[in-house]
């Protein structure tokens, strides 16, 4: 019977212990399947704002809340970086030697994100004249990228067709490519015309039916 009764602890201590590490393990690949699907970007910012207006305006299920309770927009965003533009760049990078003489060309594509840091977004509410004014920083190139796959030599010579010339060539394209993109005005045109629709599109819904008496006003930094 002694016998008996020690298995039968063991038994149980031994299922305790399963059942718990089960339990962390679960916990564990939950918080990692979460993190994973979290937002980033637009997307975030998107997710921030619906988030802020069920918690703050809508409230949760059985609980009765004030419908013409005014959100802070100021606290909506709460992502450091605003991706607005995305545009794929075709060049060719001429390569040289030390002395200037050309050696050969590589036809790549890139890609060029633009964006803001929406930490610097600056929000001015005129109470007396009901206006909003959202002023937006300056539009930046966030980050560059060259598609290795896309790359296309021509050679002057035979001889420069050696192994380093791959090597390097996916760096010397993105240099080439970082080089040409700051004297692109159109894009950067392009980028700040997106960021201000989608500024408005995220905050326009909001400020119509809770500030509908007041005028939104959108612009750049000076």
């Amino acid at each position: 019977m002694e016998y008996d009764r020690k298995n039968i602890i063991f038994i149980v201590i031994g299922s305790v212990a399963l059942i718990t590490v089960s339990i962390i393990i679960g916990v564990v690949i939950g918080n990692i399947k979460r993190k994973a699907s979290e937002p980033t970007g637009v997307d975030a910012v998107v997710s921030n704002v619906e988030s802020f207006v069920e918690s703050n305006i809508i409230g949760s299920e059985g609980t009765v809340t004030e419908v013409t309770a005014r959100p802070d927009i100021r606290k909506i965003i709460e992502v450091s970086r605003l991706s607005t533009f995305e545009f794929t760049y075709n060049s060719i990078c001429e390569v040289r030697d030390e002395v200037g003489n050309k050696l050969y060309y590589i036809a790549y594509e890139g890609k060029v994100i633009w964006g803001i840091n929406a930490s610097d977004i600056k929000f001015d509410i005129d109470e007396g004249n009901k206006i909003i004014k959202i002023t937006l920083p300056k539009v930046e190139v966030q980050e560059t990228n060259v598609n290795a796959d896309t790359l296309e030599y021509i050679f002057f010579e035979d001889k420069y067709n050696t192994p380093s010339s791959g090597a390097q060539a996916q760096a010397l394209c993105l240099a080439d490519m970082k080089g040409k993109i700051k004297d692109q005005y159109e894009m950067e045109e392009t980028a700040k015309e997106n960021t201000l629709h989608e500024v408005e599109a995220l905050f326009k819904p909001i400020i119509s039916q809770y500030y509908s008496d007041y005028k939104l006003t959108i612009d750049f930094v000076k």
